[in-house]
């Protein structure tokens, strides 16, 4: 059964939840126009990335930390001054999904080329935002964790282990032309084959490709091994170097300074451990310099990077603490190849530090622009919501009410017993004039029956020490041992039960001291003869052992009871 205090409450919980899903679709209205200050995207890893220097970093796909893959493309600034901890992003439309898939930036330097999981390529114009479908390439090795460089001599993109032959059932580095849609195999040594999650980079001092560490699946290891693909070149070289990073895959590689130097950072080694250190390679003299290690909250695998004047800039990934911590990851990090330390802010002379963005509730969505429409909307749901209270008031008033006419039904005073003769309710008729009547009927029977004084001592006596029952014979009393049990008392007088928690201590000492002031008074003004009304009190006085009491003291005993409230 449903109460009115049930029902109360389902009705508002209803009212709330009606309430919020208003304001819901009034948040999640659609805007005319987007915004680069307050959009956060989502942290992802295995996106794929370019990067304009002096101009901005960007990223497309990748894969959440739930494991869904997602189509967001954004860009990062480098053009301008921010803090890592409210960096400057702009939304861009949707792109593909990319999950460790190689992608470059072609040679016209606006064309983002990008290859599949299914071998499907797609070309995404970073100052138009349009993204483009191209043709499959059948030989393509569709292996996840390859990774794409532009040759800038020839415009040709390189691709490592990109090539699979059915035929030789072996693996090469591809070449694909996009003038051309064409691909061409290029040899490489039995020690790439097959080698995944590498990072690779372009130097144009250098005019050739480099390729750094990776993972094998078939022997899931990882390595340090370090090569070089000139332009033109058909084979891959490797190379020896001084103070070498150890042995990872998924890290990153970016050229810097035109290409005279080599940033690696990061990536997972082969005991599965998240890398947070960083290696600046002279290109010249092929020989590496360790920088400051990044610690727990920047070590990380799966992430983009990009290099800009002297800094260093590193976005997602994943890490130690994406699951177990993820307030404590640094998303974005920033590191001076100059001052070799971590910083917390990326500079650009000339640009100041925007002002921290207001607290948003949806960190993947652009702030939406006003909406005409919100101030009727509002203004519509405050009239609804005050009649809604006003209705709600009314119900609680209403139920009020009834609970409080409930409660005087249930705790109101019982009807005082209806008087035998004359059928009047005792609690309408004077104490004194109840006891002038007792005595009147006392005197009638004490002059029909001179015994009437000592019978009426012994049917009244409650003591254990009564009289003979043999005292009583012929009297027409009952002997008193028949009246030691209450209840027999109430059943042979016919006296009502008193109600049950009407009767207090301190009410029945009052009752009884007024009745014992009325009883003093009453029997000063009847003087009945020798066993009448005065002896009898004159016996109570004076016998205190058997503690007998007059008929007029004891008979109102219960009919008082009545009488309380009067």
């Amino acid at each position: 059964m449903i109460t009115i205090k049930s029902r109360f409450v389902i009705l508002l919980l209803f009212l709330l939840s009606s309430s919020s899903s208003s304001i819901h679709l009034i948040h999640a209205a659609p805007s005319s126009s987007s915004s680069s200050t307050f959009f956060t995207p989502a942290i992802t890893y295995g996106a794929s990335s370019v990067f304009v220097e002096d101009s901005a970093l960007y990223v497309q796909g990748g894969v959440l930390v739930t494991r869904d893959s997602v189509t967001q493309t954004f860009a990062l600034s480098l053009n301008s001054s921010w803090s890592i901890h409210y960096p400057t992003y702009t939304k861009l439309p949707d792109g593909v999904s990319t999950f460790y898939s190689p992608g470059t930036l072609l040679n016209d330097g606006t064309t983002w080329f990008v290859i599949r999981n299914n071998t499907q390529a797609a070309s995404y114009n970073i100052q138009t935002s349009i993204s483009t479908p191209s043709a499959s390439i059948p030989p393509f090795n569709n292996m996840v964790g390859l990774r794409a460089v532009t040759d800038a001599t020839t415009g040709d993109v390189i691709i490592p282990n990109g090539y699979f032959s059915t035929n030789l059932s072996s693996t090469y580095t591809m070449r694909y032309t996009p003038s051309t849609s064409t691909t061409t195999p290029l040899l490489q040594s039995l020690d790439l084959n097959n080698l995944t999650f590498y990072a690779i980079a372009w130097s144009n001092t250098a005019r050739a490709a480099f390729m750094f560490g990776g993972y094998y699946p078939s022997t899931q290891t990882s390595t340090a091994g370090f090569y070089r693909l000139d332009s033109g070149a058909t084979a891959w070289t490797k190379l020896e170097t001084t103070g070498p990073p150890t042995a990872r895959e998924s890290a990153c590689m970016v050229p810097a300074s035109n290409g005279t130097k080599l940033v690696v950072f990061g990536g997972l080694s082969t005991s599965g451990a998240f890398l947070g250190d960083i290696y600046i390679l002279d290109v010249a003299t092929s020989t590496w310099s360790k920088g400051a290690d990044g610690g727990e909250t920047r070590a990380r695998t799966g992430h983009v990077c990009a290099a800009s004047g002297d800094k260093f800039v590193t976005w997602g990934g994943e890490g130690a603490l994406s699951v177990s911590d993820p307030s404590k990851v640094e998303t974005v990090s920033v590191y001076s190849m100059t001052t070799n330390t971590w910083l917390d802010q990326y500079l650009v002379p000339g640009s100041a530090v925007p002002p921290p963005p207001p607290p948003t509730t949806d960190p993947t969505s652009v702030p939406q622009a006003p909406n005409p429409n919100i101030p009727i909307v509002a203004g519509g749901c405050a009239v609804g919501l005050v009649v809604i209270t006003a209705v709600l008031i009314w119900i609680y008033r209403r139920r009020e009410a009834r609970l409080r006419e409930l409660s005087s039904l249930m705790y109101a005073q019982p009807s005082a017993p209806q008087d035998v003769d004359e059928g009047s309710q005792l609690e309408d008729v004077p104490l004194s004039t109840i006891v002038a009547e007792k005595v009147k009927e006392e005197e009638a029977k004490k002059s029909s029956n001179p015994q009437w004084g000592a019978m009426d001592l012994t049917e009244y006596h409650e003591s254990s020490q009564m009289r003979s029952p043999q005292s009583y014979q012929g009297t027409g009393f009952q002997s008193p041992h028949s009246y030691q049990d209450e209840a027999l008392q109430r059943q042979a007088y016919k006296w009502p039960s008193p109600p049950v928690g009407q009767v207090t201590p301190e009410a029945e000492e009052m009752q009884l001291l007024q009745m014992q002031i009325e009883r003093e008074q009453l029997l000063s003004q009847h003087q009945p003869g020798e066993g009448g009304m005065q002896s009898l009190a004159q016996a109570h006085d004076r016998d205190t052992t058997n503690s007998m009491r007059s008929p007029q003291l004891y008979r109102p005993k219960v009919d008082r009871r009545y009488l309380l409230d009067s």
